[in-house]
């Protein structure tokens, strides 16, 4: 799908996939989070809050400030790691 004609729609593919995983798992650790705030768990909350604030943010404004080296260096590790 990759090559030839397809290739716009396999990046609009991928990508938004991409970015459908990242915010899904970015809300749920939210909501987690939030949870456990409602139960008095403060350093458990800020646990969870950790990881869509520095993981996911990134990724995620990385694929807002430059897609095509996003794309590009998505599409290099892939192939490297099927290959491997």
């Amino acid at each position: 799908m990759h090559a030839g004609v397809y290739e716009a729609e396999a990046r609009k593919v991928v990508l938004n996939q991409i970015t459908m995983a990242m915010v899904s798992d970015c809300l749920h650790h939210i909501y987690e989070a939030l949870r456990c705030l409602e139960k008095r768990k403060v350093i458990v909350a800020l646990n969870l809050l950790r990881k869509p604030l520095t993981d996911n943010l990134l990724y995620l404004l990385w694929m807002l400030g430059d897609e095509d080296s996003f794309y590009h260096t998505f599409r290099e590790v892939y192939h490297q790691s099927v290959v491997c």
